[in-house]
């Protein structure tokens, strides 16, 4: 089995990124997303709106997340990487971490990325009444991680992040870009991004992620206090997802969603679990994890006349 243990560190705060350039000449200005589509409850009608919403709440770059969209419409335009993503801060994160235990002096190293690129990392910190408060920026350049399904995700951008604490063990940290590409599959979208933890005995936990992303054909989403949890093969989200033609859902897993790797398809799918997103008027989308064979979509009106039912293969 592939899936390894989420390393989540959180996030906010932060300046402005340039495009991975190669030889020569400056790199392009990549411009902050801003999301401008419907901001009203989403109706949900049909099992294409639970399919393309719920597909869009828990992100694309995990093969089961991916799976989730690709019906017959295919693969579903707002499935962004966001589980990939959230891991891939973490990491970054994490290697901000010394820079709390070293107050008063700077900090400058390069974290290599698991499968290329690297992140060039500096940061001061200092230490007063028992608290250690300490900043710095994060310089992504082409650094790649490798998600729990065993994909990959490139980083490319500046985050700048603010951590502040009782020691390098027990503190708060915060990052922010806003605009941070991160290229997954062959896609590559931009995020505006606000990402914060808690770190309890060098544990992260209480996660909220709010961001704006632009995917590879322009459109612009949003996610708000997405409060995301990967221990293990779980994951767990709740918060809003935005979707520019249908507008906003309130996203929850009921049953935290279990990945595992399936033989039949060679990837690591959701194997159990359920991902609910309610819209407009109570009505909602259910996606429920059924084995390694399939999984199925459902949905409600809230209009008396019950729950509708499909079932789909992976």
């Amino acid at each position: 089995m592939r899936i390894g243990v989420f390393s989540i560190i959180p996030a906010l705060g932060f300046a402005l990124l340039t495009g991975c350039g190669g030889g020569g000449g400056s790199s392009p200005v990549v411009q902050t997303p801003v999301y401008t589509g419907l901001t009203t409850p989403a109706v949900i009608t049909s099992f294409a709106d639970a399919d393309a919403l719920t597909a869009g709440a828990v992100g694309g770059a995990q093969a089961g997340a991916v799976a989730l969209g690709a019906q017959v419409q295919g693969p579903h335009r707002g499935a962004a990487p966001l589980p990939a993503l959230v891991q891939a801060l973490g990491k970054l994160a994490g290697g901000a971490q010394p820079v709390a235990a070293a107050a008063g002096a700077a900090v400058r190293e390069t974290l290599d990325g698991a499968c290329g690129g690297h992140a060039d990392l500096s940061g001061s910190s200092s230490y007063a009444n028992g608290i250690y408060t300490a900043s710095g920026s994060i310089s992504a350049n082409n650094y790649c991680s490798v998600a729990s399904d065993g994909s990959s995700v490139y980083l490319n951008g500046a985050i700048q992040f603010f951590m502040t604490g009782t020691s390098d063990q027990y503190f708060q940290l915060s990052l922010l870009a806003p605009a941070l590409t991160v290229t997954g599959n062959g896609q590559t979208y931009t995020y505006n991004l606000n990402y914060q933890c808690q770190v309890t005995a060098g544990v992260a936990g209480g996660v909220t992620l709010t961001c704006v992303y632009r995917a590879p054909d322009g459109t612009t989403y949003q996610v708000l206090d997405y409060q995301v949890s990967v221990v293990g093969y779980t994951l767990s989200i709740s918060g809003q997802y935005y979707d520019p033609a249908y507008g906003y859902v309130t996203v929850t897993t009921p049953n935290l969603l279990t990945y595992g790797y399936c033989a039949n398809t060679g990837t690591d799918l959701p194997v159990s679990g359920t991902l609910k997103v309610t819209g407009a008027n109570n009505g909602y989308g259910q996606f429920d994890a059924q084995g390694c064979q399939g999984y199925q979509i459902s949905y409600n009106l809230n209009d008396g006349n019950g729950t509708f039912y499909q079932p789909y293969s992976w």
